[in-house]
């Protein structure tokens, strides 16, 4: 079980946006699909005849399209790249600036450019506040990642998202029903468009994409038993 929660009354105010489980309709398979037979025959009648395969056809594409956390723009952002990094902040009506950020938009509480975009100092990054908390079991990692095959959502909002993964910190725990959860603060990374183009996302976009992982001690990777390889042995 994951909970979610808004990050503070002020964001809850602004407008932060709730979270909800994923839905693409990319995933959604045709009724006419002859891929709804699971005969091979049929399947290679359709496809012979004309019939373009969908992403929705596909096991894994339907699985992933109803997986995970999706969280949305709680305002309306811009964001430019300057050609000149700024060493002093510079505040506006709606806009802020600095380092190599330029950002225009809504306002928002709690945000260094005091907007729902905010810059991460030094860097060519900048980062969209959600006012959304994720609480995920301590056992577990919260990835943060792009849309899953984001090129097939129609109102994604095409900004380079960063993929990290969100980890327990023990002064940042919190118990529920006798289970530790961490917790995470979702501010969604965004790199910076080149010089001369604009990155922009609208309130109530989908903007990111996050979903419970194992912690990479929990596994690791090693080629399957020669016992167990089948054909590939006789090549051994």
């Amino acid at each position: 079980m994951l909970y979610w929660a808004y990050s503070s009354p002020e964001e809850r105010d602004a407008g932060a946006l709730s979270p909800v489980m994923a839905n693409f309709s990319y995933g959604a398979m045709a009724d006419d699909s002859p891929f709804r037979s699971g005969d091979y025959s049929t399947i290679w009648r359709a496809i012979r005849s004309g019939y373009v395969v969908q992403p929705g056809d596909c096991g894994p594409t339907r699985l992933v399209a109803r997986y995970g956390i999706v969280v949305h723009s709680p305002g309306t952002v811009t964001f430019r790249r300057l050609q000149d990094a700024l060493m002093e902040r510079e505040f506006g009506p709606g806009w802020a600036r600095y380092g190599v950020a330029s950002i225009e938009g809504d306002p928002w509480p709690h945000s260094d450019s005091e907007l729902v975009g905010s810059w991460i100092a030094g860097s060519e990054f900048v980062k969209l506040q959600t006012g959304i908390l994720i609480y995920f079991p301590a056992s577990h990692l919260l990835l943060q990642a792009q849309l899953p095959n984001s090129s097939l959502v129609p109102e994604a909002s095409g900004l380079e998202v960063m993929t990290g993964a969100e980890y327990p910190v023990k002064d940042r725990d919190f118990v529920i029903n006798g289970v530790r959860y961490g917790i995470a603060g979702i501010n969604v990374i965004v790199r910076l468009p080149p010089v001369g183009e604009v990155a922009r996302v609208e309130r109530g976009q989908p903007i990111a994409w996050c979903l419970p992982i194992l912690p990479k001690p929990t596994f690791s990777l090693e080629r399957l038993p020669a016992e167990f390889r089948g054909a590939e042995s006789a090549h051994d």
